[in-house]
Order: structure tokens, then C-alpha cells, then sequence
């Protein structure tokens, strides 16, 4: 009995930790985003004298003074670098730090070298500048530590600097960035990660593999993705999956025979998930265990299993004997309490509440957090376990101290599970040194007020929603006084497995591969069990190093992205089958070339459809173009803009890229494009010709004037240096008319903008591009109320969909009202994309808006990312978004209502047709 407390204790922990996660992280903005992979390390993203993308510069440096900012004042690799500045004010003591975050998941147990070309001019004697790198647990603790040495970085001129990284098997991430000690101006540019590891003695070489061979690999796959993605296993994500696939291929190319396959796959993958069987009958030749102190756990994925811990897309192991939904219910309170004039004090906070369980392991909670000026959660509380559990009203306690650097108060409701749970009142309290007690009124949660409204004061979160919780006032039955109730309905519920449910999977070479996808397990004593997994036959060290070089990396990449399609992308297993993966294995088994191999892998995408649908190669540095504008224009290339001293000019006609038609040309780039129609298809070719490496370059043959000639265009142009005419981002173009770009601003700018969108009579917001603006600015544009647009993610259970449903992760955009008398344009053509063209849809659901321009792209929706072997990553359509009338604009092109197209002489001589007619719309009214 005592152990099955412990148990229920050690439970209630875990699950509180991860309440904590979403409150504490998912919901406040993030102030240090993690990426998939390092980005920007020449710094020629980016506008000159605006913010370097990808890196953050600290919060208090900026309020110091300090500046981290684009330049192109100096830089030894491209024509940008980053600049780092101190104010004029001579300080030796201030430390100012940029860096980029990076998950860790890739680098674990292996060495690197962080290098960077540094220019420093220190202000005074005693400043330098650092390189440093900080690697972080689980736990956000800092488990290594790499720093070039003090005073190192003196010197007023460019030199290479580096570090030297071991990252711990226990990482979780990476942090890295320069930092100026003190006061001067520093430049960076060319900054590398490489890999301090020489694996290629341990290179499988090109091979032409047998049918044997093909089919092993075949079924070896297929195991893999139902043991990786549908074993029930909190110790799964602890494993090196990568590792694991690698030496798995191999043991599959070695084996002689089927019984040779059979005897070394099944030893192979006993000790990853020791309840299954492999055999020929077909026959499930085990019992999975069941103990009085384990519960049944199976996995959920929601979306296409990401990289990202925090994105939409993800998996979780859940509790079947717990809340069979897909999110808790969380309620966020709208306002914050200011805190600055208690920082220092004791905080004390009574809350009287209660619950009505529908079973054995609901609770609720209320949580607190604290933040600074910068948005920073710097503390947190929460009501002590064993939470909020019983039926009768009680008083609960969170008490402690506010940081020093406080600024906000933020509260959050929460119950976990199934049931009721009802709050009465709350009372918040704090105490001075001198034992000074002070009593705030919370307004919150005076829900005896007749005049109180809960939307006023609190929000149910959108996930929440949409998992089946309410949220509303009414009585409470234990005290018959109104009460703030938080619920579950009945409604909503995922459709789970059976408690016994088996997959029985008929493999490639005949034999049966079976596995429980429900277990009972004591979660926390299998939390962090070892696994000792041989992987050594394929002669790979450890900590090898997968690489597109080796043979078994590319098949591992393949492999890898044929399970995340085939059981994760809506409809994919009906549109790949294991005989389009085995085409492809045969092909990059025979033949290397990572630009080989990026073809095959894309052949797997191209019956998704999918405008997002991408394979790529991880690159630092960024793409680099020809010095022109490309445009399709009545069936030719055109081009329509060039920088000075470039032999294409505006208005040549590219009859022929590298010697070949220029639409037969495009047509092959477009073989190997996933679109969901024929315009993004064209857009997408004429990219991949105009983008690429520096230096590379493409040969084309124009005609000018009625005669024909050859011409060569190296790609050493950066992101920016050629555009389009438009107006600068927000700009007064016409007498109370105001143009803003969405393309190049940001919500935080919008707001700085607002004065001048009230001001005016009609505005016009571009959306030709992918919008950095949120839309949360529909908000400021609407009357009284939004229709909103379902969000769907699918969620799966089972393999190949067989247990699926979807989930509606919609939210709520707050009504302002601010702007909802000014006549408002959108722009949009082909390139309107993503968050573009959701913005155009709520608005057109709305009718709060016109558009003019043309057709979109067809690729709204929200993305998932996943890293593939040998240094590849894939990202494709993790949500898709619909229409109130149920129509799916993510692979449906969104139509204007007024048409527009430009002239090749309009596109030569600057002139904006699409802003010209919005403009004569507004000042006419025709």
C-alpha cells in the first residue's frame, strides 16, 4: 500500500511538471526560441541596421544601450556580418550577449569546433571580446561550459577564433553566441559548427544491393517505425533512433537467409521493446504483463512527430486510466498584477475551491508566475501536491517571495483529467520586511459580483476548447454559491486502443512482425530505465557520425522519412506504398551525391501535394541569387529587374538555361516539386534557377532586341540586395492613405504604427510574401465579432491511421475595434503564402476587407519539422486550415476580388499595378 502511494505521489509529480511546461513555457512568449538547426552564420539574412535573424541579443544590453544589428560596413565572407555595439557611456564592467539555441538531439557524445571571424576595437583598456558556447540538461541546469579565454579577443582586425565542444550524452541543448566584456565595437561574420570527428574509414561505399538485401532492409523499416513511433516506452525518447536505424540496416543487408534475419533483427530489437515477436506463423507468442501498480499507457501523436518539444506537432505517451483527451484545461487570466512595489515581499495567496472527480486521478490546480519587463518568467508557484482532490471546499495555500525583478503577476487555472472544478474566491497577500501586511483585491475572481463577467477576466485557452473543456460561471452544489467552474464535457474524447490491442504487421520478406500499443507500466521507475542495445556489428564507433557519404545514412534518411509519411501525413499511406521506398533504396544504395539523393527523397513528396512539402540538406550559410529579378510573363522568362553592371537586363527573354529550353528546363525542376498546383510549381523551378551556393553559377541564352546571345550569371547577390519596387514597409503614399508592408514588419512595429493607421482614412496592407504579422491584427479591424477558421491537426493512435481523429486548435482573436472604420485593401499574387493567406481568409470570411492582385499560393496552414539522417531535415503541412464553409485553402488558392495583372513593361519600369489599382479603389471607390 505504501508503495502504491509513493506511486500515486511520484504520478501526480510528473503530471504537475508538465502542467508547469505549458503554462510556464508554451503560453508566455518565448524569450529564447530554439532552432532545428544552426542558421544565418554568415549573417546575409537580414536587413542592414535592423536585428540579425536567428539571434537574440540580450534583453538588458539593448536597455543599456547596446546594439546587435546586420551591417555591411565590413565582413570577410559575403557582403554582411553582424555587428555588435556599446553605447558611448565607457563601462568595464557590463558583459553584452548575443547567441542562437539549437536542439542538442544531433550533436550528443561528439566533439565540435565553434569558430567565428571576430574585428574587435575594444573603447577602453580592459574591454575584450569572448566566443563562448553553453550546453544545457532537461532541467535547463548548465552541464559544460566553453569560452575562449579572457582578454583573448583584442585585436583591431579580422582573425579566426574558435572553441573546442564535447557535448554530453545528456544534453538537451546548445547555446552559442559572442559577448563584448566592457565597451568597444565588434564584427563577426563566417561562423562554423563542424564536426572534430573523421568517420569516413567507417563509410559503407556505393553498393548495387540484392533482392535479398532490398527486401531485409525492406521489412527492417517497416519494424522500425511500428517499434519507434507505437512501443509504449517513456524511455523511447532517450534512445539514439539515428544509431539505432544504422546498425539495424545493416544487420538486415548482412543477413544470409530469412531464419538469419529473423534470429538477429529479433535479438537486435529485444531490448528496445522486449514484448513483441517476429516470426513466420504470425502468431503474437507473448502476454504483455499487467501490475497492480502500473497503469495503461499508449502513444499519441498529434500531427507529424516533430523535432520541436514545443511545437503543435508532437507525441506523448498518455494514460488511459486518466483524461483520454489531448490537452488539459487551462485558464489564463487576461490582465496581470502589477508587482514592482512588492518586489522582495512575501506573497501569500488563499484560494477555497473544490472538485467533483469523474475518476480516480483528476485534480486541479491554480499556478502563478512571475515576469519581468522583458517577458521573462523569473519565478513561479503553485498549490502544493496533493493538489486540488477533494469534493468538500477547502482552503489551499501558494506562498513565497517576489524576484527582485518583478514586474507582472500572472495566474492560471488548470484541471487535469475528467471532473468539475470549482473556485470560490481567492484573497492575495503580501508582507515587507518589517511583517507590513497588505491585502490586493482581485477583481479576477469576485465572482460574487453581479456585475462580474469571467470573459473579462479570464480566457479558457484554445487547446483547452478544443479538447471538450468549458469554462463559465454556476453553482457550486458543495456550497450553493456561484462559483468560476472549470470542465470537462462529455464530449471530444479521443477514440483510444483497446487495452489489449496488438499490431500484427505482414513484413516485405513474409514474416510477421507484432507489438502490444498499450502496455501497463510504472511510468516513473521506467522513466530513465537502461537500454543495452548492441550496436556494434556494423563496425561504426558509438559516436559515429551519420553522414550522406555512408550508405547506410542515406537509407536510414529514406526510411526515416517513408514512416513519418506513411503513418503521420493525412491519406500518405494510401498514396506511398513499401514498393515506392523500395525503388528508392535501390537508387541511393547504387549511387551517392547529396544532390542525388535530394532528388530521390523528394519523390516521396510529390503525391502529398503539399506546398510545404521540403528535403533538404542542413546549410549554415544562407542562399545566394543571380543579380536579377525572374518573372513568368505571357509562357517566357523574363527578366524584370537587374543590379547595375549585370549582363541580363531588365525585359531579355531567357530562351535557354544551361543549354537546355527554358520550359523543358523548368518542367524537370518541376518533376521533383510537391505542389498542389502548377503556379507554385513554376514559382518553385524559377527559384531553384535563380538560387544557390555562392559563386555558383548558370548559364542562360537570352533574346534582346530581336538577337540572341549567351550569357553566365554567378550566384553572389544576397537575401535583399535586389527587390522589387514597393514603398518602404509603412509609408504615407497618397493623402491619409498608408501603405504597410506585412512581409516586412512585425506586431511589435504594428503597434508602433497605430497612431498613424488612426489617423488616416483607408489602408493597405501587403501581403505578397509570407506575413510576419500576426493575425491577431484582424482584431484591430473587425466590428463586433470573428468568424473563425477550424485549425485541424490530425492525431493518431495507430499505425497507418487506423485510429485517427482530429482536433480543432482554432483561437480566439480579441475584438479592438481601433481600425474598424478605415477602408481596408489587402495586396496579394502568387507568392501570398502561409500565414498570408490565413490573414486573407478570416478576413474574406469576415467581409472586412477587399483584395486585389491575384491568385495565392495555396499553402496556408502550419508546418512541422523533423530531422532525417545525415544531416537532412524535412518539413511539410502539420495543420490545415479551412473555410467556414469547410473548403481547405491550405492546398486551395485563395482568389481576389479585383484582379490585377502587371504588363512585362510595368514590371520594367517600376510600376505597381496591384498598389495603383488599390489605390484608385480607395480614392474613386471604383
Amino acid at each position: 500500500m505504501r508503495m502504491f502511494k509513493l506511486f500515486k505521489k511520484l504520478q501526480m509529480l510528473k503530471r504537475i511538471i508538465l502542467i508547469f511546461i505549458v503554462f510556464l513555457i508554451i503560453i508566455p512568449k518565448v524569450s529564447s526560441q530554439q532552432l532545428m538547426i544552426p542558421y544565418n552564420f554568415d549573417f546575409e539574412i537580414g536587413a542592414i541596421g535592423y536585428d540579425a535573424p536567428y539571434w537574440q541579443g540580450s534583453s538588458r544590453a539593448m536597455e543599456k544601450g547596446y546594439i546587435f544589428v546586420t551591417t555591411d560596413s565590413m565582413s570577410t565572407n559575403g557582403k554582411k556580418s553582424l555587428l555588435i555595439a556599446s553605447p558611448d557611456e565607457k563601462d568595464t564592467t557590463y558583459k553584452a550577449v548575443i547567441k542562437q539555441s539549437i536542439y542538442a538531439a544531433p550533436y550528443l557524445g561528439k566533439k565540435y569546433k565553434f569558430s567565428a571571424d571576430v574585428h574587435f576595437a575594444p573603447d577602453i583598456r580592459e574591454s575584450f571580446g569572448i566566443i563562448w558556447c553553453n550546453i544545457r540538461d532537461a532541467n535547463d541546469n548548465i552541464i559544460a561550459s566553453f569560452y575562449t579565454p579572457d582578454k583573448q579577443i583584442i585585436k583591431e582586425s579580422w582573425n579566426n577564433y574558435f572553441i573546442d565542444i564535447e557535448v554530453p550524452q545528456n544534453a538537451v541543448s546548445i547555446s552559442y553566441g559572442f559577448a563584448i566584456k566592457g565597451s568597444g565595437v565588434m564584427f563577426v561574420d563566417n561562423v562554423k559548427l563542424e564536426s572534430m570527428q573523421n568517420d569516413a574509414q567507417f563509410y559503407a561505399p556505393p553498393k548495387k544491393l540484392s533482392d535479398l538485401q532490398v527486401t531485409n532492409i525492406l521489412s527492417f523499416a517497416e519494424i522500425y517505425g511500428l517499434m519507434k513511433y507505437f512501443y509504449p516506452s517513456f524511455y523511447s525518447q532517450n534512445l539514439d533512433w539515428e544509431r539505432i536505424l544504422i546498425e539495424g540496416i545493416y544487420q538486415a543487408e548482412t543477413a544470409r537467409s530469412i531464419e538469419d534475419f529473423t534470429k538477429n533483427i529479433a535479438n537486435f530489437i529485444a531490448p528496445i521493446c522486449p514484448i513483441s515477436s517476429l516470426n513466420s506463423s504470425g502468431k503474437a507468442d507473448f502476454s504483455a504483463p499487467t501490475e497492480a501498480n502500473s497503469r495503461p499507457y499508449t502513444w499519441l501523436h498529434s500531427g507529424i512527430p516533430s523535432d520541436y518539444p514545443t511545437a503543435v506537432s508532437n507525441s506523448k505517451m498518455i494514460n488511459l486510466a486518466e483524461s483520454q483527451r489531448s490537452f488539459a484545461g487551462i485558464a489564463l487570466m487576461n490582465k496581470a498584477i502589477d508587482v514592482r512595489d512588492m518586489q522582495g515581499q512575501k506573497y501569500f495567496v488563499n484560494i477555497k475551491s473544490n472538485i467533483d472527480k469523474y475518476d480516480d486521478f483528476s485534480f486541479g490546480n491554480m499556478l502563478i508566475r512571475f515576469e519581468n519587463t522583458s517577458g521573462e518568467i523569473i519565478g513561479s508557484g503553485s498549490i502544493d501536491e496533493p493538489f486540488v482532490v477533494d469534493s468538500e471546499p477547502a482552503i489551499y495555500t501558494i506562498e513565497g517571495e517576489v524576484p527582485s525583478n518583478a514586474v507582472y503577476m500572472k495566474f492560471a487555472q488548470n484541471l487535469y483529467g475528467e471532473g468539475s472544478l470549482y473556485i470560490d474566491e481567492i484573497s492575495l497577500k503580501f508582507r515587507d520586511k518589517q511583517n507590513i501586511e497588505k491585502t490586493s483585491v482581485i477583481e479576477e475572481f469576485d465572482v460574487q459580483d453581479k456585475n462580474f463577467r469571467l470573459d473579462e477576466h479570464w480566457s479558457l485557452l484554445a487547446a483547452s476548447k478544443s479538447a471538450g473543456y468549458q469554462y463559465h460561471t454556476g453553482k457550486n452544489p458543495a456550497t450553493n454559491a456561484n462559483s468560476i467552474i472549470l470542465e470537462a464535457t462529455a464530449e471530444k474524447k479521443l477514440p483510444l486502443p483497446n487495452r489489449n490491442n496488438i499490431v500484427k504487421l505482414q513484413l516485405a520478406n513474409g514474416l510477421y512482425f507484432s507489438v502490444p500499443t498499450v502496455l501497463f507500466i510504472d511510468s516513473v521507475s521506467n522513466s530513465q530505465l537502461p537500454i543495452d542495445i548492441d550496436l556494434s556489428k556494423s563496425g561504426k564507433p558509438i559516436n559515429f557520425e551519420a553522414n550522406s557519404l555512408d550508405r547506410h545514412t542515406r537509407i536510414a534518411t529514406a526510411i526515416e522519412l517513408w514512416n513519418l509519411l506513411f503513418h503521420f501525413y493525412p491519406n500518405a499511406n494510401n498514396l506511398l506504398t513499401i514498393d515506392s521506398l523500395s525503388d528508392i533504396i535501390k537508387n541511393i544504395s547504387a549511387q551517392g551525391g547529396d544532390d542525388f539523393l535530394t532528388q530521390q527523397l523528394g519523390r516521396m513528396l510529390i503525391p502529398l501535394g503539399d506546398n510545404h512539402s521540403i528535403i533538404e540538406k542542413v546549410k549554415s550559410e544562407s542562399s545566394y541569387a543571380i543579380p536579377a529579378i525572374l518573372k513568368w510573363l505571357d509562357n517566357s522568362l523574363y527578366a524584370v529587374k537587374s543590379l547595375p553592371n549585370s549582363p541580363l537586363l531588365a525585359g531579355d527573354k531567357i530562351i535557354e538555361i544551361d543549354g537546355t529550353p527554358t520550359v523543358k528546363y523548368l518542367e524537370k525542376i518541376e518533376k521533383s516539386v510537391s505542389a498542389s498546383n502548377s503556379d507554385w510549381k513554376r514559382l518553385t523551378s524559377i527559384a531553384k534557377v535563380a538560387n544557390g551556393d555562392y559563386g555558383s553559377k548558370v548559364s542562360f541564352k537570352i533574346e534582346r532586341n530581336g538577337k540572341s546571345s549567351q550569357i553566365e550569371l554567378a550566384r553572389t547577390c544576397t537575401a535583399g540586395e535586389i527587390l522589387e519596387e514597393r514603398p518602404n514597409r509603412m509609408e504615407l503614399i497618397q493623402d491619409s492613405i498608408v501603405y504597410c508592408d506585412m512581409t516586412r514588419t512585425n506586431d511589435n512595429e504594428i503597434k508602433e504604427y497605430l497612431k498613424y493607421f488612426e489617423q488616416s482614412r483607408a489602408i493597405i496592407f501587403d501581403l505578397r510574401g509570407e506575413s510576419a504579422v500576426s493575425e491577431y491584427l484582424l482584431g484591430l479591424l473587425a466590428k463586433d465579432s470573428l468568424i473563425s477558421l477550424p485549425y485541424i491537426l490530425e492525431l493518431n493512435l495507430l499505425p497507418q491511421h487506423k485510429l485517427s481523429s482530429k482536433v480543432d486548435l482554432s483561437s480566439t482573436i480579441k475584438i479592438i475595434n481601433s481600425l474598424q472604420d478605415k477602408k481596408i485593401i489587402f495586396l496579394q499574387d502568387e507568392r501570398t503564402s502561409g500565414l498570408s493567406e490565413t490573414i486573407l481568409a478570416i478576413a474574406k470570411a469576415n467581409n472586412i476587407a477587399k483584395s486585389f492582385g491575384r491568385s495565392t499560393s495555396g499553402a496556408a496552414g502550419e508546418i512541422a519539422s523533423a530531422r532525417l539522417s545525415g544531416g537532412y531535415y524535412f518539413i511539410a503541412t502539420a495543420v490545415n486550415i479551412y473555410s467556414p464553409s469547410g473548403e481547405n485553402i491550405t492546398k486551395n488558392r485563395i482568389q481576389p476580388d479585383h484582379y490585377i495583372e502587371n504588363s512585362l513593361q510595368q514590371y520594367i519600369d517600376g510600376y505597381d499595378a496591384i498598389l495603383q489599382r488599390a489605390i484608385e479603389f480607395v480614392t474613386f471607390g471604383n
